[in-house]
């Protein structure tokens, strides 16, 4: 399948070769990887998706994090009731482990722990 994981017929929010952003049915992917520099479109995406409804944010397919970017997740997920993180891939649960968190809001779904 090459690059990621899953495959995700869905048009992107942001699709910068590093880091793909999709929204459908309430689920926020994130596939690739996430830096510092991707802080301003992780916010817009967020809050573009939870604008529209309660989200899951699924980083199932996300190969890097970056702390920063994993703390204005889980801020995110923390600050609206209706925001849950969803599936999270070895590399997002590992950098979880560094911020002594395993998010703040309850995991849902197969790998969310």
């Amino acid at each position: 399948m090459g690059q990621h994981d899953t495959v995700v017929e869905a048009p992107a929010l942001l699709d910068d070769g590093v880091l793909r952003i999709t929204h459908r049915s309430g689920v926020l992917r994130l596939a690739g990887e996430a830096d510092l520099s991707h802080r301003d479109a992780l916010h817009r995406c967020a809050a573009a998706a939870q604008a529209a409804g309660p989200v899951c944010i699924d980083t199932a397919s996300l190969r890097y994090l970056d702390v920063q970017s994993y703390e204005q997740l889980d801020r995110f997920v923390a600050d609206h009731r209706d925001a849950e993180w969803g599936s999270r891939s070895a590399a997002v649960r590992r950098t979880a482990d560094l911020c002594g968190s395993v998010g703040r809001a309850r995991p849902v779904g197969p790998g969310a722990g």
